[in-house]
Protein backbone atom coordinates (compact mmCIF):
# COMPACT_ATOMS: atom_id res chain seq x y z
CA UNK A 1 0.00 0.00 0.00
CA UNK A 2 0.60 3.28 -0.71
CA UNK A 3 -0.35 6.42 1.06
CA UNK A 4 0.93 9.68 0.06
CA UNK A 5 -2.05 11.68 1.87
CA UNK A 6 -0.28 13.42 4.52
CA UNK A 7 3.02 13.94 2.40
CA UNK A 8 0.89 15.82 -0.75
CA UNK A 9 -1.22 17.40 1.75
CA UNK A 10 2.21 19.81 2.87
CA UNK A 11 2.38 20.54 -0.64
CA UNK A 12 -1.64 21.85 -1.66
CA UNK A 13 -1.54 25.55 -1.33
CA UNK A 14 -5.04 27.67 -1.48
CA UNK A 15 -3.54 31.63 -1.81
CA UNK A 16 -7.73 32.32 -3.11
CA UNK A 17 -11.03 31.75 -3.46
CA UNK A 18 -10.35 30.51 -7.73
CA UNK A 19 -7.82 27.73 -6.43
CA UNK A 20 -8.60 24.11 -6.81
CA UNK A 21 -6.81 20.35 -7.50
CA UNK A 22 -8.08 17.97 -9.46
CA UNK A 23 -8.18 14.54 -8.12
CA UNK A 24 -8.98 11.39 -9.59
CA UNK A 25 -10.05 7.64 -9.06
CA UNK A 26 -8.67 5.78 -11.80
CA UNK A 27 -9.01 2.12 -11.93
CA UNK A 28 -6.25 1.05 -14.62
CA UNK A 29 -5.88 -1.08 -17.48
CA UNK A 30 -2.57 -2.48 -16.40
CA UNK A 31 -3.72 -3.47 -13.16
CA UNK A 32 -6.87 -5.15 -14.56
CA UNK A 33 -6.26 -6.81 -18.37
CA UNK A 34 -9.84 -7.96 -18.04
CA UNK A 35 -11.03 -4.91 -18.49
CA UNK A 36 -12.58 -3.84 -21.87
CA UNK A 37 -11.04 -0.23 -21.72
CA UNK A 38 -7.27 1.06 -20.78
CA UNK A 39 -8.62 3.34 -17.95
CA UNK A 40 -11.46 4.33 -15.89
CA UNK A 41 -12.61 6.97 -14.10
CA UNK A 42 -14.49 5.86 -11.24
CA UNK A 43 -14.93 9.07 -9.58
CA UNK A 44 -13.14 12.55 -9.85
CA UNK A 45 -12.71 14.90 -7.03
CA UNK A 46 -12.05 18.78 -7.21
CA UNK A 47 -10.27 19.85 -3.93
CA UNK A 48 -10.97 22.96 -2.54
CA UNK A 49 -9.56 23.44 0.77
CA UNK A 50 -7.10 21.19 3.37
CA UNK A 51 -10.34 20.26 4.55
CA UNK A 52 -12.05 19.20 1.21
CA UNK A 53 -9.41 16.96 1.37
CA UNK A 54 -9.55 15.65 4.90
CA UNK A 55 -13.30 15.30 4.44
CA UNK A 56 -12.96 13.08 1.37
CA UNK A 57 -9.53 10.72 2.26
CA UNK A 58 -11.39 7.97 3.99
CA UNK A 59 -13.58 8.18 1.09
CA UNK A 60 -11.16 7.79 -1.37
CA UNK A 61 -9.43 4.75 0.34
CA UNK A 62 -12.32 2.92 0.73
CA UNK A 63 -13.40 3.07 -3.06
CA UNK A 64 -9.98 2.25 -3.80
CA UNK A 65 -10.26 -0.80 -2.15
CA UNK A 66 -12.91 -1.52 -2.96
CA UNK A 67 -12.31 -0.85 -6.94
CA UNK A 68 -8.65 -1.99 -6.96
CA UNK A 69 -8.21 1.32 -7.80
CA UNK A 70 -5.71 4.26 -7.07
CA UNK A 71 -5.89 7.75 -6.19
CA UNK A 72 -4.07 10.37 -8.23
CA UNK A 73 -4.00 13.68 -7.91
CA UNK A 74 -2.01 16.88 -10.15
CA UNK A 75 -0.33 19.07 -8.01
CA UNK A 76 -0.67 21.76 -10.47
CA UNK A 77 -3.21 24.09 -9.23
CA UNK A 78 -6.11 25.32 -11.70
CA UNK A 79 -8.28 28.06 -11.42
CA UNK A 80 -12.21 27.69 -10.84
CA UNK A 81 -12.91 30.75 -13.33
CA UNK A 82 -10.59 29.58 -16.24
CA UNK A 83 -11.97 25.58 -16.06
CA UNK A 84 -15.62 27.16 -16.29
CA UNK A 85 -14.56 29.19 -19.31
CA UNK A 86 -13.58 26.22 -20.93
CA UNK A 87 -16.17 24.25 -19.92
CA UNK A 88 -18.38 26.63 -21.34
CA UNK A 89 -16.80 26.74 -24.62
CA UNK A 90 -16.75 22.66 -24.42
CA UNK A 91 -20.81 22.60 -23.98
CA UNK A 92 -21.14 25.01 -26.63
CA UNK A 93 -19.45 22.98 -29.27
CA UNK A 94 -20.85 19.90 -28.20
CA UNK A 95 -24.61 21.13 -28.81
CA UNK A 96 -23.91 22.79 -31.59
CA UNK A 97 -22.84 18.98 -33.10
CA UNK A 98 -25.55 17.62 -31.64
CA UNK A 99 -23.60 15.62 -29.30
CA UNK A 100 -25.20 15.36 -25.97
CA UNK A 101 -23.73 12.19 -24.95
CA UNK A 102 -21.61 12.23 -21.67
CA UNK A 103 -22.00 15.55 -21.16
CA UNK A 104 -22.34 15.35 -17.59
CA UNK A 105 -18.49 14.46 -17.76
CA UNK A 106 -18.01 18.00 -19.11
CA UNK A 107 -15.99 19.31 -15.68
CA UNK A 108 -14.00 16.62 -14.88
CA UNK A 109 -13.09 16.28 -19.10
CA UNK A 110 -12.30 20.41 -18.97
CA UNK A 111 -9.92 20.13 -15.66
CA UNK A 112 -8.31 17.23 -16.88
CA UNK A 113 -7.50 19.75 -20.21
CA UNK A 114 -6.78 23.08 -18.53
CA UNK A 115 -3.08 23.95 -17.64
CA UNK A 116 -2.02 24.35 -14.04
CA UNK A 117 -1.80 28.38 -12.29
CA UNK A 118 1.83 27.00 -11.17
CA UNK A 119 2.89 24.37 -13.31
CA UNK A 120 4.26 21.28 -11.97
CA UNK A 121 6.15 18.47 -13.80
CA UNK A 122 6.66 15.01 -13.05
CA UNK A 123 10.00 13.00 -13.24
CA UNK A 124 8.48 9.38 -13.78
CA UNK A 125 11.53 7.41 -12.15
CA UNK A 126 10.59 3.79 -12.84
CA UNK A 127 14.06 2.35 -11.95
CA UNK A 128 14.91 2.82 -8.57
CA UNK A 129 18.42 2.16 -9.17
CA UNK A 130 18.27 6.09 -10.39
CA UNK A 131 18.88 8.50 -7.49
CA UNK A 132 17.29 12.13 -7.22
CA UNK A 133 20.38 13.91 -6.56
CA UNK A 134 21.97 13.81 -10.23
CA UNK A 135 18.64 14.57 -11.53
CA UNK A 136 17.88 17.26 -9.41
CA UNK A 137 21.41 19.02 -10.03
CA UNK A 138 20.92 18.64 -13.55
CA UNK A 139 17.50 20.51 -13.63
CA UNK A 140 18.67 22.97 -11.15
CA UNK A 141 21.26 23.88 -13.98
CA UNK A 142 18.96 24.12 -17.07
CA UNK A 143 17.01 27.30 -18.33
CA UNK A 144 15.31 28.52 -17.25
CA UNK A 145 17.52 29.48 -13.83
CA UNK A 146 15.92 30.96 -11.20
CA UNK A 147 16.99 34.39 -9.89
CA UNK A 148 17.38 33.49 -6.15
CA UNK A 149 18.58 30.25 -6.36
CA UNK A 150 15.67 28.35 -5.53
CA UNK A 151 15.60 24.69 -6.72
CA UNK A 152 13.11 23.07 -9.15
CA UNK A 153 12.58 20.09 -7.11
CA UNK A 154 9.58 20.58 -4.58
CA UNK A 155 8.75 17.23 -3.81
CA UNK A 156 9.75 13.11 -4.26
CA UNK A 157 6.85 11.03 -4.55
CA UNK A 158 6.15 7.48 -3.99
CA UNK A 159 4.57 5.38 -6.58
CA UNK A 160 4.25 1.68 -6.59
CA UNK A 161 6.92 1.20 -8.95
CA UNK A 162 9.72 3.69 -8.22
CA UNK A 163 8.61 7.40 -7.53
CA UNK A 164 7.96 10.53 -8.73
CA UNK A 165 9.95 13.73 -8.81
CA UNK A 166 7.64 17.36 -8.97
CA UNK A 167 9.56 20.36 -9.68
CA UNK A 168 9.12 23.39 -11.81
CA UNK A 169 9.33 23.68 -15.50
CA UNK A 170 12.96 23.10 -17.44
CA UNK A 171 14.50 23.09 -20.47
CA UNK A 172 13.04 19.52 -21.51
CA UNK A 173 15.44 18.93 -24.97
CA UNK A 174 18.74 19.23 -22.33
CA UNK A 175 17.25 17.02 -19.65
CA UNK A 176 16.57 14.19 -22.80
CA UNK A 177 20.30 14.40 -23.70
CA UNK A 178 21.26 13.46 -20.24
CA UNK A 179 17.99 10.71 -19.16
CA UNK A 180 16.47 9.73 -22.99
CA UNK A 181 14.61 7.02 -21.35
CA UNK A 182 13.39 8.88 -18.17
CA UNK A 183 9.68 10.10 -18.83
CA UNK A 184 8.39 13.67 -18.02
CA UNK A 185 5.15 14.55 -17.71
CA UNK A 186 3.81 18.29 -17.78
CA UNK A 187 -0.07 18.14 -16.97
CA UNK A 188 -0.25 14.70 -15.20
CA UNK A 189 -1.12 13.91 -11.76
CA UNK A 190 1.07 12.21 -9.65
CA UNK A 191 -0.28 9.13 -7.19
CA UNK A 192 -2.12 9.63 -3.67
CA UNK A 193 -3.31 6.53 -2.62
CA UNK A 194 -3.40 2.69 -4.10
CA UNK A 195 -3.34 -0.43 -2.33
Amino acid sequence: MIDNFELIKSFLKFPNDDIYYHLQILRRGKDHPELPAANRVIKPYFICSLESLDYVEQEIKNLCKFFGARAYINLSPKSIKKTTMLQLKYLAQRAYEGDFKKIWKAWNTCAGEIKGEEPRWIIDIDNTTITEGPIIDLIDGLEPIDPFGYSKFIAEIPTKSGYHLITTPFNLQQFKKEYPDIDVHKNNPTLLYCL
